[in-house]
């Protein structure tokens, strides 16, 4: 496991996939990774922006794993947040 979670060889999809087969994360939790590992494609490579509600997943997503993993707890509220 070191070896995978460790140095550039593997990709983030590859190491997603293999935590969610070593039941590591949900299959759930890993979709939703996915999903944000699709939207920062985007933002990378395409240089599209990402709109507000991709933003709010991928930070919901964020937050769920630092709980799940360190039980600190992250509340986001971005019912103020607004797009330019």
């Amino acid at each position: 496991m070191a070896g995978l979670t460790r140095g550039q060889n593997y990709t983030s999809s590859v190491k997603a996939n293999a935590l969610e087969l070593m039941e590591v994360l949900s299959f759930e939790l890993f979709e939703r990774i996915d999903k944000v590992r699709g939207v920062r494609n985007k933002v990378i490579h395409k240089r599209q922006q990402c709109s507000l509600e991709e933003a709010a997943m991928a930070m919901n997503v964020v937050s769920e794993i630092v709980g799940q993993k360190s039980g600190v707890e992250i509340r986001l509220d971005l019912s103020q947040a607004t797009s330019t």
